[in-house]
């Protein structure tokens, strides 16, 4: 898959859909496999516009939601599911403040969209004033095919990035796995932490997300780096017991005994809640409850299904 950025064009006329992706959720999924039908169709470039950073990072900074995943996993899964380009626009006031008419004649102009397809409640423009009826209204003037799609239901709610992250803030990994179609997963490049892990006999990985997950807690998690994966306990949140208070990302790899990776890729996929973060009394009392936090996560890990 191509990753372009703003309106940089395919390199054919295109299907498109638009949003922020994030989680590419069941919703999402519903949306690009009725692009790729039409793209096939008429021949066209299966293609996604994106936003770097969210809109409401700049728009209503206080109100920025928890990212699911960043930039690199969504392109993947985009590109799993079919997608040839993603076009990344980047979300500055001035992009903010286009009119919803004149973004919809940009998208046919300069990326040549021949067919849009969007969800029951796609907004898009200055003020979010573009919906489907503007759409509708344009789709004959301007010469694009408009396929709306309805919403995906998860009980009485609709699959959103928001239901997502609502049950992973209450660690009920299942839910956020159905309204997903697959467990969560996310990850980022490993860096250099404090080296705690190592002194009390526990070396974990420090994965710097962009962004910072919605989950908080102990989990037993499956740890993946390249084409290899391990049993591991995963660790997010602010490290209480440790003066400094800043997020971390700690992933402890049962029985890796291979060399450091620092700068690589680590996916981690929480299987199971163990416990909330507690504050100790000292680091004896956090060691022992991370050998015992590390037996559980060997003993549910091992009886799991992969």
């Amino acid at each position: 898959m191509r990753i372009r950025a703003n309106w940089a064009p395919p390199p054919r006329p295109a299907a498109l859909a638009i949003g922020n992706f994030d989680g590419v959720h069941r919703g999402h999924q519903g949306i690009l496999g009725r692009l790729l039908e039409a793209a096939a169709a008429a021949d066209l470039c299966p293609a996604a516009l994106s936003f770097e950073p969210h809109p409401l990072a700049l728009l209503a900074p206080a109100r920025t939601p928890a990212r699911l995943i960043d930039l690199r996993t969504k392109a993947a899964l985009l590109a799993a599911a079919g997608i040839e380009q993603l076009n990344v626009m980047a979300f500055t006031r001035a992009f903010a403040s286009l009119p919803a008419e004149e973004f919809v004649r940009l998208l046919r102009e300069r990326l040549g969209m021949r067919a849009l397809v969007a969800g029951e409640d796609f907004r898009f423009g200055q003020g979010r004033r573009g919906d489907a009826d503007m759409l509708r209204t344009l789709a004959p003037e301007l010469g694009f095919e408009l396929l709306v799609v309805k919403d995906v239901a998860a009980g009485p709610d609709r699959v959103a990035s928001k239901l997502v992250r609502a049950a992973l803030q209450a660690n009920e990994l299942d839910r956020a796995a159905e309204l997903l179609g697959r467990r969560y997963c996310f990850g980022g490049r490993v860096g250099h932490g404090d080296r705690l892990g190592r002194e009390l006999g526990f070396a974990t990985a420090n994965v710097f997300f962009n962004g910072s997950p919605p989950l908080r807690g102990i989990y037993a998690a499956t740890a993946r780096l390249g084409d290899r994966s391990w049993a591991a306990a995963l660790s997010v949140g602010v490290r209480p017991t440790v003066p400094g208070g800043r997020l971390a990302v700690e992933a402890h790899l049962l029985d890796y005994a291979g060399p450091d990776f620092y700068g690589e890729l680590l996916q981690v996929e929480p299987r199971f809640f163990l416990r909330p973060e507690e504050k100790y009394a000292g680091l004896p009392e956090l060691q022992e409850a991370i050998a015992a936090d590390v037996a559980r996560c060997r003993e549910l890990l091992s009886a799991a299904a992969p």
